[in-house]
């Protein structure tokens, strides 16, 4: 990830890109704390989906976002944002998002459809816990 941050979502805004082929949602974060990587005062991220008007496009496995939310995600820098703009992508789809409740960080899993295997040596499956051990976590992960 280029950037791990905990933050609040402020805004979600569906959008139709150029040719109204596709509905991709904006979503602003204004970060709390910053694990890795270097933030802005606010955080855009493009989410696949979303709807505008009459129109919907739902892609399986992306994250959402709730106005008012605190979340820590894991961000990639998008490609294929505008020139002279900095807009960023969540790592692995809902995987690279937890939702902070009471102290504690849940991987929003709900959209993705999971098969069972083996979680290979060293490493964990996404799975809740506090909200500390995550920083931990992220901070102990050599760059």
């Amino acid at each position: 990830a280029d950037a791990v941050v905990r933050g609040r979502v402020t805004k979600r805004t569906p959008q139709l890109n150029g040719d109204g082929s596709r509905v991709n949602t904006l979503v602003i974060i204004e970060p709390i704390d910053v694990w890795r990587g270097i933030a802005a005062a606010k955080m855009e991220i493009t989410i696949p989906g979303g709807e505008v008007g009459n129109v919907g496009q739902m892609v399986p496995g992306t994250p959402t976002f709730d106005v008012g939310e605190e979340v820590v995600v894991f961000l990639r820098k998008d490609a294929l944002a505008a020139k002279g703009v900095v807009r960023y992508r969540v790592v692995s789809l809902a995987q690279g998002k937890f939702k902070v409740e009471k102290g504690d960080a849940s991987p929003a899993l709900q959209s993705l459809a999971l098969m069972k295997r083996d979680v290979p040596a060293g490493e964990r499956p996404a799975e809740a816990m506090s909200l500390a051990e995550l920083e931990r976590r992220v901070k102990s992960v050599k760059p």
